[in-house]
């Protein structure tokens, strides 16, 4: 198992009809994702510069017709999940514990190009009250959490980028609304 990551910035200012001039930086990640121990990865850090030529003169900006505002769309959102979870404390064992669970997460578009989400996640989590020894605990009510999280959404054309902050209401390690958890997706 890969995790990627590939974060960055990029800008480009018109040289003439046929030519841009860009600059970039982003943030490259690549590890095995603590799947296993130790976790072997590396990180790279990457300025770039770049000339664009436009095979066709580029469209002059100025005369496209700016967007209308799009129809108010509020929507509600049930997502299923399922994982596996190594708990930090046998992080050398090759134990790992399933997770499931269902998030439910209501949308409002405040415009074109945000939303805002505001939901809970319900987890079962096995591992969450393992022995000391690392095999499972009795299955009960300890195992489940309830996070409630705020999460704002970027639309960019077909690009969403959606993070979220979330804080526990339930957990059996943490109590009440003493830890946070985030979210990234893209």
């Amino acid at each position: 198992m890969t995790v990627h990551l590939n974060i960055g910035i990029n800008a480009c200012y018109p040289l003439n009809k046929y030519l841009d001039l860009g600059a970039a930086f982003s943030f490259i990640h690549f590890s095995n994702g603590g799947f296993e121990r130790p976790i072997r990865g590396f990180n790279i850090y990457s300025p770039s510069v770049e000339l664009k030529y436009h095979i066709n003169q580029r469209p002059n900006a100025r005369e496209i017709e700016s967007p209308r505002r799009l129809e108010r769309s509020n929507d509600l959102y049930l997502m299923l999940g399922y994982g596996d979870h190594q708990l930090v404390e046998h992080e050398l064992d090759t134990n790992y514990f399933a997770i499931a669970g269902i998030s439910a997460i209501y949308f409002t578009q405040l415009s074109n190009a945000f939303r805002l989400g505001y939901g809970a996640d319900m987890n079962y989590w096995w591992g969450l009250n393992a022995r000391p020894d690392g095999t499972p605990g009795p299955y009960f009510f300890d195992n489940m959490t309830l996070g409630l999280i705020l999460q704002p959404e970027l639309i960019i054309d077909r690009f969403t980028l959606v993070g979220g902050i979330g804080i526990y209401a339930v957990h059996l390690d943490y109590g009440n609304f003493s830890q946070t958890y985030q979210r990234l997706m893209v």
